[in-house]
């Protein structure tokens, strides 16, 4: 799985939301969704559930997204909060 997977969506995770499958199901099981975890307890959780695709082969809206957010959180050391607010939402005056 690479950057480039987990923007275009075929990075292999999946929603568990969408669809049935037995790989949803353990998405589900997991909790992935919890509203309380942070992206770093997400990660770890979707590290240790099997992917839906080969990375690279299958677009599918998926949790790459949340992935994304969490390197932009370990690259420069901060939260999620904290980047988009001293790098994006600031200098722009908002």
């Amino acid at each position: 799985m690479t950057i480039q997977d987990l923007l275009r969506h075929t990075s292999g995770l999946t929603y568990g939301f969408f669809g049935k499958s037995l790989v949803k199901q353990k998405y589900n099981e997991a909790n992935v969704f919890d509203p309380n975890q942070t992206l770093a307890e997400l990660v770890t959780k979707l590290s240790k559930l099997p992917l839906a695709f080969q990375p690279g082969t299958t677009w599918d809206y998926s949790m790459s997204t949340d992935v994304l957010g969490r390197v932009v959180e370990v690259v420069p050391g901060e939260t999620l909060d904290q980047f988009i607010g001293e790098r994006i939402a600031k200098p722009l005056g908002l």
